[in-house]
């Protein structure tokens, strides 16, 4: 509502303004003119009053700009020591003045009460940001570098040159306050910061140790990652989660190393032929050396992924160890006090003899055992013959060079084939009772250019 006085009053105290000698006339303008001023006052002043708005919607209204101010910074301070940090309100607050008839005004609490419920708040923080994308807020850069120089000091040692594997980068950023993560639990995000899930399907013969071992797990481990299953009783075809923790960041720790190793000597082998084939004996012993050796080491999260040599200097060279190895296998004289020598076949003695027999020539020596004992090569050689052969039945000859062959009669069972190369003291057969044979026997031979020999002078 407006007021405004008209012309009339105002020409009448003119004109009487004239005669000042009406005393009571005096009085009666003085009076009018201090009703004028009154009510002028009362018009200025009685309906003005200060709203607060919240994003333009009038929320309350207060006596003056004052207690509005006062009861925002109230509230603001309060929440910023709560959280420890600065804040301000998301929301855009405004004063204005207007005017009302009868307002009802707040005192600086009731509004300091009214905004708490009313307003959000954004905090300046610092965004870890890994490879473009924020992946942890934290409270200030400060917190942010001491989190991750604590990272590299976990998975690094002294000296080492120490990086992240991942583009590593500490923004500003104006968030939420309830979405700044303290230092510690920030740390153990980063360590768990993500897990990929593979599976290994058991085979036979698997046990849950033998999978725990070659996937670098424990069982601990496994049987967290698969609480559904019944580790104790694997079944073949089963899928097992191998739960891997892949932290968020990568720590990468490079150094190098100097060491000194050991350097094994060499062995050399030198053919001998004052000794029998498959004998031997060490002509030097030899004696290892030393060397100083430069490593670059680089390890990813406390474990080595790669060592690679990088400088080497010989300190003390090696000496071989050289071994004579006999190459001679049946001496010419072939007598029985020579020192040719070959294995004994198999257990057993002999039970026939080299020589005539039943007015016939015996041309090996017959030695007793049962059907299965195993047999073995008199000497190392290349298997000439393997199988069925006359009367000898199951049959094995082995060539051992310089036209000496051995020869195993009446097996019940072969074990090398034709061309194989045997060792002395390698299983060949099993004594048998194949062919013609009286019982089962082991019938032995040494045949020299073709000539039966009496094998007892080489046994």
């Amino acid at each position: 509502m407006h007021w405004r006085l008209g012309p009339g009053p105002l020409r009448w105290l003119a004109h009487r303004l004239k005669n000042p000698h009406e005393p009571n006339l005096i009085i009666a303008v003085a009076l009018y003119t201090v009703f004028i001023m009154y009510l002028c006052a009362v018009i200025g002043a009685g309906g003005r009053a200060w709203a607060v708005q919240v994003n333009g919607r009038e929320v309350a209204l207060v006596k003056d700009e004052k207690t509005a101010r006062q009861a925002l910074e109230q509230v603001v301070d309060a929440r910023s020591r709560e959280l420890g940090r600065p804040v301000l309100p998301l929301e855009k607050v405004q004063v204005v003045s207007v005017r009302r008839s009868n307002p009802e005004l707040l005192d600086e609490q009731a509004l300091a009460a009214l905004l708490t419920g009313c307003l959000t708040y954004q905090s300046t923080a610092t965004g870890l940001a890994v490879n473009g994308e924020v992946k942890i807020i934290l409270p200030d850069r400060q917190e942010a570098e001491r989190l991750l120089a604590r990272l590299k000091a976990r998975f690094s040692r002294p000296g080492e040159a120490v990086r992240f594997a991942e583009d590593v980068q500490l923004v500003d950023v104006q968030c939420d306050p309830s979405r700044v993560t303290p230092p510690q639990e920030a740390l153990e995000r980063i360590l768990q910061g993500g897990e990929a899930v593979s599976r290994y399907t058991v085979k036979e013969g698997d046990t849950l140790w033998d999978i725990a071992r070659a996937a670098g797990r424990t069982v601990e481990q496994i049987a967290a990652a698969n609480p559904e299953i019944n580790l104790d009783m694997l079944q073949i075809g089963q899928e097992i989660k191998m739960n891997t923790v892949k932290p968020l960041l990568t720590v990468v720790a490079t150094s190098r190393q100097a060491v000194t190793e050991v350097i094994p000597p060499e062995v050399k082998v030198e053919k001998d032929k004052s000794l029998l084939l498959g004998d031997s004996k060490v002509k030097q012993p030899g004696k290892p050396g030393k060397k100083e050796a430069v490593y670059e080491v680089v390890r990813v999260n406390g474990a080595v992924s790669q060592r690679q040599l990088v400088a080497e200097r010989i300190i003390e060279q090696p000496q071989p160890r050289i071994i004579a190895k006999g190459s001679r296998l049946l001496l010419a004289s072939r007598s029985r006090n020579g020192d040719a020598r070959l294995a004994w076949p198999t257990v057993g003695s002999v039970v026939s003899p080299y020589g005539k027999r039943w007015g016939r020539m015996h041309e090996g020596v017959d030695i007793s055992g049962g059907i299965g004992d195993p047999v073995v090569a008199a000497q190392s050689g290349t298997v000439i013959r393997a199988g069925w052969y006359s009367g000898y039945g199951k049959c094995v000859d082995i060539a051992h060079g310089d036209g000496v062959v051995t020869r195993y009669g009446h097996l019940s069972r072969i074990s090398v084939s034709v061309g194989q190369y045997v060792e002395k003291g390698q299983l060949i057969g099993r004594v048998g009772n194949t062919g013609r044979s009286t019982g089962p026997h082991l019938h032995f031979e040494v045949i020299v250019n073709g000539t039966p020999r009496n094998p007892m002078r080489y046994l």
